[in-house]
């Protein structure tokens, strides 16, 4: 289902979440990401259970993309989300990774997995939009 009554243009409304996601046509680096995604109501998207992160990542086609998991210490053992400021419940990282303190921002990648990326790079990002 593209789109929703409460979903704004361009987002699409993920069934078995609660939320609306909008995945990148264009490349930023992780700050610009976020600064889109708050722009248009919303922020880089946060998975609060494995069911939730399935369901979206299922919902588009296979790309590396910025997600709202950080590491705000900078030690690989400081990554929290954007919204809520939790640690990760669950985590979907690749093998051996997170791999470096200079990668600090999280990204998906088009396998699935999660890794962990120097900020700075650009790539495509997907926001979520909360409904509740």
């Amino acid at each position: 289902m593209t789109g929703s009554a409460e979903c704004p243009a361009n987002f699409t409304y993920v069934p078995g979440t609660h939320s609306c996601y909008f995945l990148s046509d264009f490349q930023a680096d992780w700050t610009e990401s976020r600064a889109w995604c708050l722009r248009a109501g919303a922020d880089l998207a946060v998975f609060e259970s494995n069911n939730e992160y399935v369901a979206a990542k299922g919902a588009f086609d296979p790309i590396d993309a910025w997600i709202g998991l950080r590491d705000i210490i900078g030690n690989n053992n400081g990554w929290k989300w954007v919204r809520t400021e939790n640690t990760p419940l669950f985590t979907a990282w690749k093998r051996r990774e997170p791999s470096s303190t200079r990668e600090r921002c999280a990204m998906i990648l088009s396998r699935g997995t999660w890794n962990d990326a120097r900020c700075k790079f650009q790539y495509n990002f997907l926001c979520e939009y909360q409904l509740y």
